[in-house]
Order: C-alpha cells, then sequence, then structure tokens
C-alpha cells in the first residue's frame, strides 16, 4: 500500500509529509515503558491510529474530488478496517 501510496502521490505531484528523523510523540510515550506497561501503551495507541486511518481513509473514500485517489481510499478501506478490528480484539483481551 506504501508503495502504490507514494507512485500515485508521484503521478500527480503531490508530495507526501515524511517525518525523518524527528522523534514521534507516539514514541516519546513509549519510550519510559517497559514490560506490560509499554505493551498495553503500544495496544492504545495502535487503536487510535487505526480509528483515525479508518476515518481519513472513509472521508476521501465518500468526499474525495480525485478518481484514482478515491479508488486507492476505497481499496484500502476494508484492510485499515480489519486491522483496526483486530488490534480492538488484542487491546480487549489485555484489559
Amino acid at each position: 500500500a506504501n508503495q502504490e501510496l507514494m507512485a500515485l502521490a508521484s503521478s500527480k505531484g503531490i508530495t507526501l509529509k515524511s517525518d525523518g528523523d524527528k522523534p514521534d510523540r507516539k514514541e516519546k510515550k513509549l519510550s519510559d515503558k517497559s514490560g506490560e506497561d509499554f505493551d498495553k501503551a503500544y495496544v492504545k495507541l495502535m487503536v487510535e491510529d487505526h480509528e483515525e486511518d479508518v476515518k481519513l481513509f472513509e472521508k476521501e473514500a465518500k468526499n474525495g474530488e480525485d478518481a484514482e485517489i478515491r479508488a486507492f481510499a476505497n481499496k484500502y478501506l476494508p484492510v485499515l478496517r480489519d486491522h483496526l478490528e483486530q488490534v480492538r480484539a488484542l487491546k480487549k483481551s489485555r484489559d
């Protein structure tokens, strides 16, 4: 999906954001944790990330102006929803 997205963006003249070496806020939240605390915090972040991604893909799939980008969102939305359900199940099993 990432390679496909990069190719699509390139064909559209779109520059994708890259954080490069900039420390990620999520990594900072996890850096002081270990063991069970790390696992719980990581799973919580994965749920939040997937929920945000699903919302963005749903918005683009429904309202996107570019047909190819809308098609990309529609193609990968089921995968993201599946991943979200998997990580929610993992979180529930750990709570």
